[in-house]
């Protein structure tokens, strides 16, 4: 929820047999350059995003994830902002739907 980085960290002690960056540790590069918007606005609490319906958004505009591609989850979520829904009942992502990102490449 809300707009944020998840550092490698965030997901294990270990990533490619290294220990995982903390946000300190991640190169800038990895902050700009090509992205994509998937839109996930037709969810709803307590609907999760997962690897199947990354896959229906990527379908629905036509596009191909690219290595170092930024995606950006568009939720809707920012529309509760200020209310009690909105730390409570957001749509989150299942780990299946990360790992396939991972698996592209995406940083």
């Amino acid at each position: 929820m809300g707009s944020h980085v998840d550092a490698p960290f965030h997901y294990g002690s270990m990533c490619e047999g290294k220990p995982a960056k903390q946000i300190m540790d991640v190169p800038l590069e990895w902050c700009y350059g090509p992205g994509v918007v998937l839109d996930f606005t037709h969810l709803k609490f307590p609907d999760v995003i997962t690897k199947d319906e990354i896959k229906k958004a990527l379908t629905a505009i036509r596009y191909t994830l690219n290595p170092m591609d930024i995606v950006l989850l568009y939720t809707g979520g920012d529309k509760l902002l200020g209310t009690e829904d909105y730390v409570h009942k957001y749509v989150g992502c299942m780990p299946d739907a990360i790992e396939y990102l991972l698996d592209h490449g995406i940083k």
